[in-house]
């Protein structure tokens, strides 16, 4: 017979149940076979332990003991979580924070506004330079007064003359 076999009637010949030609198989293949017996031996360990342990269960007296000291124990009190200490400085913090947001978004559509004004477009847009080739369609002060200043030396280049001595010399002769 196969191991496999054998190990499969292990229980009944342990309880017993098995036919005198099934367990003298088992017996002779246990005898010849070192890890069938050993197999063997440790079922017959686990089943001494779990009879022993059933023919002494806990008694019924420490049992009823047991639950008057429980009936006549005080409960635990329930711990109550600390308190949070009170922190002045991170508070006023805190709502120092809250109020700047608060005043930003108040502020939002003035700022806005603003915005949309310095951006505003001119009626006609600058280049940078002679050539430059660069268009701004908004209102810079610093871009418009270099733009002046560059349309002046442009000016006197090209006729050798300052366009507001003309002005003072034409209101002179008059």
């Amino acid at each position: 017979m196969d191991c496999s076999e054998i190990r499969a009637g292990f229980i009944g010949y342990i309880d017993e149940d098995l036919s005198d030609d099934e367990r003298l198989r088992v017996e002779l293949h246990v005898a010849q076979c070192y890890d069938c017996r050993e197999e063997l031996d440790e079922i017959g360990r686990l089943l001494e332990l779990s009879d022993a342990a059933l023919k002494h269960p806990c008694p019924v007296d420490r049992f009823e003991d047991l639950k008057v000291r429980l009936a006549d124990a005080e409960p635990a009190p329930i711990p109550m979580p600390p308190r949070p200490k009170l922190r002045v400085r991170e508070m006023l913090v805190r709502l120092a924070v809250a109020a700047i947001v608060i005043a930003l978004i108040a502020a939002s559509p003035f700022l806005i506004r603003g915005a949309k004004r310095l951006l505003a477009p001119t009626e006609g847009t600058a280049t940078l330079g002679s050539g430059a080739g660069v268009d701004l369609p908004f209102r810079l002060p610093f871009v418009e007064k270099k733009l002046k200043m560059e349309n002046e030396a442009a000016e006197w280049a090209t006729t050798g003359r300052d366009t507001e001595e003309e002005t003072d010399t034409s209101s002179s002769n008059w």
